[in-house]
């Protein structure tokens, strides 16, 4: 995860079981920023920055440090200390997908499911303006608030696992999916539908 700090590039690498790493020289050196990561939470699934504080999906719940801090700290209001696989910020809004729901919180600290959101496993999540789409065990979803469906690829609806998402600020419309067989897919409408890539 890249983000900009006093006006330098800083790059955070979650680790699979050694926490968090961080470098302000681009990638050159890094340094341990595991304070307070023990156990499971050294397992980083996913890093997001939401309202300047550093959050880290791990397969022991969710973790925030805060802006100017060394130490993790655990948000225990976080309905699921179990594996958080995705996290995604938005300006007003940040959500985290488990292996079994949605969550959404508006300041970091108190959490709330999203009602009618699919009770499947969230590999990953991606921001398209006005929507979100879902990657998960059981395919793709798109949607907001209480309203979710599945988009349509190549005309019919996919359920096959959805492993990564990506989009690009200078592009959030286009997002990419990664599945498991089929290769890449691509939307151009916000994910309300999507094609096959190769």
């Amino acid at each position: 995860y890249t983000t900009v700090e006093a006006g330098r590039a800083v790059v955070y690498a979650g680790t699979r079981f050694d926490g968090v790493l961080r470098s302000s020289d681009e990638g050159a050196t890094w340094t341990r920023l595991d304070a307070g990561l023990t156990g499971d939470a050294r397992r980083i699934r996913e890093l997001v920055t939401y309202n300047g504080d550093l959050y880290a999906g791990t397969h022991s719940g969710v973790y925030r440090l805060p802006a100017g801090a060394v130490v993790w700290e655990q948000v225990t209001a976080f309905p699921d200390q179990g594996i958080v696989y995705s996290l995604w910020a938005g300006e007003n809004e940040l959500y985290a997908g488990t292996t079994s729901s949605l969550y959404m919180s508006t300041d970091g600290s108190a959490w709330n499911r999203v009602l009618n959101a699919p009770s499947t496993v969230y590999y990953d999540l991606a921001g398209s303006g006005p929507l979100l789409v879902l990657g998960t065990e059981n395919g793709l979803w798109v949607g907001a608030g209480e309203t979710w469906e599945r988009p349509a690829v190549d005309g019919a609806p996919y359920t096959a696992p959805v492993y990564a998402l990506a989009n690009t600020p200078r592009a959030p419309r286009t997002i990419y999916a990664g599945t498991a067989g089929d290769w890449v897919l691509r939307s151009d409408d916000e994910g309300r539908t999507f094609t096959s890539v190769g």
